[in-house]
């Protein structure tokens, strides 16, 4: 309990780092994860699972992509009989872990999804909570962010449905190119935090029908549903105006193609 409330994240965070400092710095951060699993371990023994969430959803502030701290969170919520939380954060998890086509989960969640798989569940119990979970609205107006399988997914259920209402799915893509040469990590790091924030723009911009992807280190893939080009044209080009606006890091333009699919 002290480790934690000693460690509040990265060393010096916000300076600017030289070589010196990043040894240092993921030391402690090693230090902190490998007490957080050693603390866990001590809870799992003592069937404390109610404390494993809270010292895992802590622990996971601090390393979002720790696939051990992401695992006994998701067991602690089975024992818990947390079972719709466990697989919306699987989904979640599965998800933050893939940014590119092509990415195949651990073999650690492949096991946990396989073990959730073969659960024997009460099929009316099933019924009432899915109903439940479907019905419940979340408030989110916002577009949907997901990864590029269930992207596609999405495009094959929408294309029989609209088809039939006489609307157009459009493709987008939407490409972030640097006007400067440069192959240092640190400035993958920053097209990185850039393209975080073109995807909060692309969220907040679109329409709650509308789907974003990201493809690759520097594009996202929007889906569009609407009746002609220039509707389509019309919501990317906010789209890059509100960028612009909230992004003021130089050397970087924004540019999209449309297509009716």
């Amino acid at each position: 309990e002290e480790v934690f409330a000693l460690y509040q994240g990265e060393l010096l965070s916000g300076v600017e780092s030289g070589a010196w400092l990043v040894p240092k710095s993921l030391q402690y951060h090693n230090l902190y994860l490998a007490t957080a699993h050693k603390y866990i371990e001590l809870l799992t023994d003592a069937g404390q699972h109610e404390e494993i969430l809270r010292i895992a959803r802590r622990a996971l502030e601090i390393d979002q992509f720790d696939t051990k701290l992401n695992l006994e969170l998701m067991n602690a919520m089975i024992a818990l009989d947390m079972k719709m939380e466990a697989m919306n954060h699987y989904n979640y998890t599965v998800s933050a872990h893939n940014p590119l086509p092509g990415f195949d989960p651990s073999e650690g969640m492949l096991d946990f999804y396989k073990k959730q798989l073969q659960a024997e569940y009460n099929s009316q119990a099933v019924l009432e909570a899915v109903s439940r979970d479907l019905k419940h609205d979340d408030g989110d107006k916002t577009a949907l962010v997901c990864d590029y399988t269930i992207f596609r997914d999405i495009y094959n259920i929408n294309m029989r449905n609209l088809q039939r209402l006489g609307i157009t799915m459009f493709l987008g893509v939407l490409t972030l190119t640097r006007t400067t040469e440069s192959t240092t990590d640190s400035e993958a790091m920053l097209l990185d935090r850039i393209m975080g924030m073109l995807q909060a723009t692309l969220k907040f911009n679109l329409r709650k029908g509308d789907t974003i992807s990201r493809y690759g280190p520097s594009q996202f893939l929007v889906l569009l549903p609407t009746q002609s080009l220039s509707n389509g044209a019309l919501a990317l080009e906010r789209v890059k105006n509100a960028f612009y606006k909230n992004c003021t890091i130089p050397d970087f333009v924004l540019s999209y193609k449309l297509t009716a699919l």
